[in-house]
């Protein structure tokens, strides 16, 4: 009768540690999984911010093209006036630079400059 209740001891105490190591088993594979679980939410979070910063970088070069052309044109437009202005032969703004009624001019026939 000893020997089988020292059997059943044996066999409890193996069940117990096999138990155990299930347990510790179940939580390790459990741990692991969070770890698994953290780095896939990390790589989408990394993922997400990289797409992020492209659109952000495509949107301010779209916006630093678009303000270059706008520049060039603005300019174009500028020298246009400016071409026009100068090859014009009547004047639209007499102020700009030329001005017939305060021109100074020498009349040959009162013999000195004179302004008119």
């Amino acid at each position: 009768a000893d020997r089988m209740f020292e059997e059943e001891r044996y066999l409890s105490a193996q069940k117990l540690a096999r138990d155990e190591l299930e347990v510790k088993l179940a939580r390790e594979r459990r741990i692991e999984a969070e770890i698994r679980e953290q780095r896939y939410n990390e790589e989408v979070r990394r993922i997400e911010a990289e797409e992020e910063l492209r659109r952000i970088r495509a949107e301010r070069e779209y916006r630093l093209i678009q303000l270059e052309k706008e520049a060039r044109i603005q300019k174009e437009l500028a020298q246009l006036r400016l071409s026009r202005a100068l090859n014009s032969p009547v004047r639209s703004s007499p102020s700009r630079s030329y001005s017939p009624t305060k021109r100074s001019s020498y009349n040959p026939s009162f013999g000195s400059p004179s302004r008119y």
